[in-house]
């Protein structure tokens, strides 16, 4: 190896629409790196791309090749630009930094071997994401049964899946009519790790930009943990929102008598598609051992529609506990459940297609 290019690498940041260093890959954002070779080295070296995914390499705009696994290219064919260096771009749509190497080498001792002959072998740095991901569960694990074992009927009340997914809601419960009670802020508590696993896993496996955080990298075990707590942070504070939307529409509405159930049912039901949806997670990465990027991007689109679930079971719950008229519920319904999903699909959408 002559040069380790990845020192050098720039990216597009849309703010000021500029190059700027790649100092630290969380800034990363965008599908594509730059980077160029001087030309005070040999021109008999060659460029050397690692990649683990399919990766496109420009050289003055113009395509060079598609890197599969590792490409050579020779310095001599590479056109330069007014300074005299060699530009290159790197373009993926989900391009990942950190699976990317980029290295000015040169061959020597290879007799009259023909270059396709030889055998090229390089490092790759290990994920900590597997780390992370298995000590967050086992975390996540421990809260759930302490919650159980402390508060066993508010546990079993918020996992009724047949509650859930009733037409009517008869039930009578005390959780529902004090929601910033003491126990329901640690299911809140519970429900928004939950969820900022899913997120930050998701997030991290389909290589996509998180609104708010950037590229989510897991460097070590508790770099994933801080970013694990800033996104959980956001959800409970987004959950605390909602039930202040809720309550103050529902009495805009005339409607204070349903905003407890509302929301505890929206919770339920939230809580039980994120379970479903870790289970699901844990059985693709650990059983499975899926790694393809576009997998968990489906992932997530899977994910944010099952949560529709929620948008229908208030709208029909909301029928059987008031005799309001339809056009006065689905005005209700846009302002507390719709608005909010809309925007929640719009920003996954725009992330994972």
């Amino acid at each position: 190896m002559i040069k380790d290019l990845s020192n050098e690498w720039l990216y597009y940041n849309v703010g000021d629409k500029s190059l700027r260093p790649l100092v630290k890959l969380q800034e990363f954002e965008g599908n594509t790196l730059h980077f160029s070779i001087g030309r005070s080295g040999s021109l008999s070296d060659y460029l050397q791309l690692v990649s683990e995914d399919e990766l496109a390499v420009f050289n003055d705009q113009l395509l060079i090749d598609i890197v599969s696994d590792t490409l050579m290219v020779p310095l001599s064919t590479l056109s330069s630009d007014q300074i005299g260096n060699l530009p290159v771009t790197l373009y993926a749509k989900n391009i990942d930094p950190e699976t990317i190497e980029a290295k000015v080498v040169r061959l020597a001792n290879i007799g009259d071997a023909p270059l396709s002959d030889l055998a090229i072998s390089y490092m790759r740095e290990r994920s900590a994401f597997a780390e992370f991901f298995a000590f967050s569960i086992f975390i996540v694990l421990a809260m759930g049964a302490a919650l159980y074992h402390y508060f066993p009927r508010v546990f079993i009340d918020y996992l009724k899946v047949s509650r859930a997914f009733s037409m009517r809601d008869t039930e009578e419960n005390l959780v529902k009519s004090r929601p910033l009670s003491l126990v329901n802020i640690y299911f809140y508590i519970f429900l928004s790790l939950l969820s900022g696993l899913v997120i930050i896993s998701a997030y991290h496996l389909a290589k996509l930009q998180l609104p708010g955080f950037g590229r989510v990298y897991i460097y070590n075990i508790w770099f994933g943990v801080w970013v694990w707590i800033q996104i959980s942070v956001v959800i409970f504070g987004w959950l605390i929102a909602r039930l202040m939307l809720i309550y103050n529409i529902a009495q805009l509405f005339q409607l204070s008598s349903f905003s407890s159930n509302h929301f505890f049912n929206h919770l339920r039901i939230l809580l039980i598609v994120v379970l479903l949806a870790s289970g699901s997670m844990i059985f693709i990465f650990f059983t499975l051992s899926v790694q393809n990027p576009d997998s968990y991007s489906y992932f997530l689109l899977i994910l944010t529609a099952c949560l529709s679930l929620t948008v229908l079971m208030i709208y029909l719950k909301l029928m059987g506990a008031s005799g309001l008229k339809s056009l006065h519920l689905f005005s209700y319904l846009c302002t507390t459940e719709l608005v909010p999903y809309g925007i929640l699909l719009s920003v996954v959408i725009s992330q994972a297609i």
